[in-house]
This record gives C-alpha cells, sequence and structure tokens, in this order.
C-alpha cells in the first residue's frame, strides 16, 4: 500500500469526484490481457513451484507456457488461469482499471495543510476536516469520501 499527496485544481469543487473516478481501484473496466513482465524464470511464484512442480528459476529454457501450466495448476485451476499468446508471452484476462492510483480518498487525507495559500485565496480553498481518522480507527476502518 502507499500514499501519496495529489493537489486537484478544479473550478466546480461538485466535480472533484468525477475528476478522481478515472483513477479509483474499484472501478471495473471492459476486459483486457495483463501481460507479465519479464522473464519466466522471474514470475514471483516459480520459486514456490520449484518442489511440487519441478520448475527451476535457474533453468534459462524455461518457458512462460511451462509457468502458466505449473500456476494455474496450483493457484488457479479453472478461475482466471494464466494464459499463453501465439508469440509465448503470458498474460491474465483483467478488468482491473489499469490506471488505478487509490481506493479511497479524502480532502486533506492524513496531510491537511500540506499546502500554503495565500490568505485572500482562502476562500475558494477546501479546507480539510481537522481529524479524519477517528481515535483507534485503523486506516481500513476510515469510510471511503466518495
Amino acid at each position: 500500500m502507499s500514499h501519496f499527496t495529489v493537489v486537484v485544481c478544479i473550478e466546480d469543487p461538485e466535480r472533484l469526484e468525477a475528476a478522481l473516478a478515472p483513477f479509483d481501484e474499484n472501478r471495473e473496466v471492459e476486459p483486457y490481457r495483463d501481460y507479465e513482465e519479464g522473464e519466466p524464470a522471474r514470475f514471483w511464484a516459480v520459486g514456490a513451484l520449484r518442489e511440487g512442480e519441478g520448475l527451476n528459476p535457474d533453468d534459462a529454457t524455461l518457458t512462460w507456457q511451462q509457468v502458466a501450466d505449473a500456476y494455474n495448476e496450483r493457484y488457479r485451476q479453472d478461475e482466471d488461469p494464466m494464459l499463453v499468446d501465439e508469440s509465448g508471452r503470458a498474460y491474465v484476462v483483467s478488468t482491473r482499471n489499469p490506471d488505478a492510483k487509490w481506493d479511497y480518498w479524502r480532502i486533506g487525507g492524513r496531510w491537511g495543510g500540506a499546502f500554503p495559500y495565500r490568505q485572500e485565496l482562502g476562500g475558494e480553498v477546501i479546507k480539510p476536516e481537522r481529524d479524519w481518522d477517528p481515535r483507534g480507527a485503523s486506516v481500513g476502518d476510515v469510510p471511503r469520501a466518495h
């Protein structure tokens, strides 16, 4: 998980939610091929698949098809399998938002007051709530702002 500060400059505060919506990790998109990067031997599961499925991360001839077969057998069965295209590249079909940057947002967030502004423009600044984390609550308990 990561946290970061974003400044959104927008004329109409009522449009803030719409401006941030494209980056919501909970927004599903049309299915697309989400390709694996790098070499098959460097795939995260190869080390775990070494024993039961006989994959060797030191084997320079390891193919994505071998990795996909072993990965699907152990982790996926019939649900969202790893596939391999005609060129030998591995992918999964995903509906995860590839532009996702956040799972929730709050005006001011944890960094309320981090950005100074000129006092004469203070009426145009949307100010954060003073304490947005209720005492004793974990981040997962904080309600989404949208």
